[in-house]
C-alpha cells in the first residue's frame, strides 16, 4: 500500500522502487503523547457513622489536557467531598479521548452509641439515692460526657426522681444520647385507722389500729413500748408512737395518745339513822362522779335506785356500774336508837285515906333525850 494507518509509536522507513530497479528510501518517526494516568493524592474517611464528611482528591499526569472526570456518583468535579461510606471511581478522559480510573473506599468509623447498663430508682420519695451507668461503644475515643443535670462524669448517682439525659461525644465530634427516667417509691405513710381510749380509770383496755401505705413491702413496726407488732391491744393510758420501716429503709411515724374515764367514785351524801328501834325510817343518799354516763346502781338489798329511803338498821352496800362497766362501791351502816323503856324505881302510898301524900319515881332508858313526860290518872 502506498499509506499506512494504524501505526504505533516508532520510527518508520519506505523504499519506493519503479520499474526499472530504481529505488528512493524515506524514514519517519512517530511518536505518542505521554501516559494518561490518575491517582488518589488524598483521602478522608467518614468521621462519624452514617455521616457525608468524606473527603477525595486526585492528582492527573500525562494525557494531552484539558481532561474531564465522571465519578460513579455522576459528579463532574476533579475533586470531592461531602461523602459518605463508600467506593468512589473515577473516570479522567483527555482531549484525544485518552482514559485513566482509579477508585478509593472511604471508610465511617464504627457507629457512636450510648446505653444505660443499670440504673437503681430512688428508694425512698423524696429520696436522692438513685444510680444511673452507662455504656458506650464504637466511634473515636476518647469520650466527652454532658448531662442535663450539668454533670461531665459518666456514671451519675446521688439522683432523685426525674428523667435524666446523657449526650456523649467522641474526639471527632461524632454524638450519641440516652435518657433514663428514675422513679421513686410512693411516699411512705402511717396513720391511725382507730383506736379504743381507756374505759375505766387504771384499766388496760386501749387499742390502736394503723394503715400503711406506699414505700416498698413488707414493713417492719416499732412501737415506744418495743412492740413490734402492727396493732396494739391492752394498752393503758398514755401516748404511744410507732415508726415504719420499708424494705429500703425509708421511715414514717405515727402518735396517739390514749385517754381513760375520770375515776367512776361513788360516796355516801348523807344518811339518817333509824329513829326508833325496830323501826324502818333510815335512809342514805349517795353522790356518783366520774366515769361515763349514764349509771346503774346495786345495792345489797336488791334495790336499783341511786338513793335509799325507809331502811331498817343495819349495812348497806351499793354497787355502781358506768356505761362502760366500771364499777365503784360505798358501805354505809344504820343504827337504831336503843329501845325506849320507864319502869318505877320508887313509890309512896297515902297514908290517910283521903290525903295527898303519895309519890311515885320512875326511872327512863334508851331512846333520845331529850324526854317529854306526860301523866295521867
Amino acid at each position: 500500500m502506498q499509506d499506512q494507518t494504524g501505526l504505533a509509536v516508532g520510527t518508520f522507513t519506505v523504499t519506493v522502487t519503479d520499474v526499472n530497479g530504481c529505488t528512493a528510501t524515506v524514514s519517519q518517526t512517530l511518536t505518542g503523547a505521554a501516559g494518561l494516568s490518575v491517582a488518589v493524592s488524598s483521602f478522608t474517611n467518614i468521621a462519624c457513622n452514617g455521616g457525608a464528611t468524606g473527603a477525595i482528591s486526585i492528582t492527573t499526569t500525562g494525557g494531552t489536557t484539558p481532561y474531564s472526570y465522571l465519578w460513579n456518583n455522576s459528579s463532574t468535579l476533579q475533586d470531592q467531598t461531602g461523602l459518605a461510606a463508600g467506593t468512589y471511581t473515577v473516570t479522567v478522559t483527555d482531549v484525544n479521548g485518552c482514559t485513566a480510573t482509579v477508585s478509593q473506599t472511604l471508610t465511617g468509623a464504627a457507629g457512636l452509641s450510648a446505653a444505660v447498663s443499670s440504673f437503681t430508682n430512688i428508694g425512698c420519695n423524696g429520696g436522692t439515692t438513685g444510680t444511673i451507668s452507662i455504656t458506650t461503644t464504637g466511634g473515636t475515643t476518647p469520650y466527652s460526657y454532658l448531662w442535663n443535670n450539668s454533670s461531665t462524669l459518666q456514671d451519675q448517682t446521688g439522683l432523685a426522681v426525674g428523667t435524666y439525659t446523657v449526650t456523649v461525644t467522641d474526639v471527632n465530634g461524632c454524638t450519641a444520647t440516652v435518657s433514663q427516667t428514675l422513679t421513686g417509691a410512693a411516699g411512705l405513710s402511717v396513720a391511725v385507722s382507730s383506736f379504743t381510749n381507756i374505759a375505766c380509770n387504771g384499766g388496760t383496755t386501749g387499742t390502736i389500729s394503723i394503715t400503711t401505705t406506699g414505700g416498698t413491702t413488707p414493713y417492719s413496726y416499732l412501737w415506744n413500748n418495743s412492740s413490734t407488732l402492727q396493732d396494739q391491744t391492752g394498752l393503758a393510758v398514755g401516748t404511744y408512737t410507732v415508726t415504719v420501716t420499708d424494705v429500703n429503709g425509708c421511715t414514717a411515724t405515727v402518735s396517739q395518745t390514749l385517754t381513760g374515764a375520770a375515776v367512776l367514785s361513788v360516796a355516801v351524801s348523807s344518811f339518817t339513822n333509824i329513829a326508833c328501834n325496830g323501826g324502818a325510817t333510815g335512809t342514805i343518799s349517795i353522790t356518783t362522779n366520774g366515769g361515763s354516763t349514764p349509771y346503774s346502781y346495786l345495792w345489797n338489798n336488791s334495790s336499783t335506785l341511786q338513793d335509799q329511803t325507809g331502811l331498817a338498821a343495819g349495812t348497806y352496800t351499793v354497787t355502781v356500774t358506768d356505761v362502760n362497766g366500771c364499777t365503784a362501791t360505798v358501805s354505809q351502816t344504820l343504827t337504831g336508837a336503843a329501845g325506849l323503856s320507864v319502869a318505877v324505881s320508887s313509890f309512896t302510898n297515902i297514908a290517910c285515906n283521903g290525903g295527898a301524900t303519895g309519890t311515885i319515881s320512875i326511872t327512863t332508858t334508851g331512846g333520845t333525850t331529850p324526854l317529854q313526860l306526860f301523866m295521867e290518872q
